[in-house]
């Protein structure tokens, strides 16, 4: 709804009283990076941004709307998460749980995760090192000695 009142204020305001130049300025002042997930988001625009375009992660000049926008990198922004990303710049938003912000995440699960161990842990995917392994004892004619499986 703003933007069509935006419009038809442009319009009438071009019509009746404006050149170019000022029509152009208008515009540019009403001009910003559009994009939630960016962090130059600006959510007081109207118009999406055509000029002063970033290059991205490529070397490459942005160009067309909302060139002006950060470049948004998905993935999980929560600490301590085991799939954490120190370079995430927004949080993941994985279709399968909702789109609900960092449902990506996998929490920490400690156990035993080595699979020839004797009390291997399925679901752990870190390894707090309680790994144990069967043994026994074997006599020789040499003394006895414990031989460990795994």
């Amino acid at each position: 709804m703003r933007k069509l009142f935006f419009t038809l204020f442009i319009c009438s305001f071009a019509i009746f009283h404006t050149g170019c130049e000022e029509i152009a300025s208008i515009i540019a002042s009403q001009s910003g990076c559009m994009l939630p997930d960016s962090g130059n988001y600006d959510s007081t625009k109207l118009l999406a941004c055509t000029d002063n375009c970033v290059v991205d992660s490529n070397g490459t000049m942005k160009s067309g709307s909302n060139c002006c926008c950060e470049e948004i990198t998905y993935g999980c922004t929560t600490p301590g998460m085991v799939n954490y990303s120190a370079s995430a710049t927004a949080p993941c938003k994985d279709g399968s749980c909702g789109g609900a912000a960092n449902c990506c995440c996998i929490a920490s699960v400690a156990g035993c995760t080595d699979e020839a161990a004797s009390n291997y842990t399925s679901l752990a995917n870190t390894d707090d090192g309680s790994c144990t392994y069967a043994s026994s004892s074997v006599t020789g004619e040499s003394g006895s000695c414990d031989i460990i499986y795994g």
